[in-house]
């Protein structure tokens, strides 16, 4: 059974803020332009919000929040994706990695 997606309104917005710092949090057009896009010619999906965790814990606490609130999620690498996998086709929160930066473990 699927549930409502709801939309990502302030309480959202400042728990999300709380996780891995308001300076991490994009907001508003100017802001969250670039991810709502890749190479994909002529596909642009604005996203609600683009947070930019520094930490495994911070991501795991980001998808708790959005499974709570019904929110869609969308991990983002680079952006230089040709299919548009990495689009937010249902806005909501757009989850990118850019600030991991490198390899803390490699599990054999």
């Amino acid at each position: 059974m699927i549930k409502e997606v709801k939309a990502v309104d302030q309480r959202v917005l400042n728990e999300l803020g709380r996780i891995c710092g308001s300076s991490f949090v994009l907001t508003g057009a100017q802001n969250c332009q670039e991810f709502g896009s890749d190479q994909t010619e002529d596909l642009h999906f604005m996203p609600a919000v683009v947070v930019r965790p520094g930490s495994p814990e911070e991501v795991s606490e980001i998808m708790q929040l959005a499974n709570i609130e019904r929110i869609p999620v969308t991990p983002r690498g680079a952006g230089t994706g040709l299919s548009g996998g990495a689009l937010p086709v249902c806005g909501g929160i757009v989850l990118s990695t850019d600030r991991f930066t490198r390899i803390q473990e490699i599990a054999a």
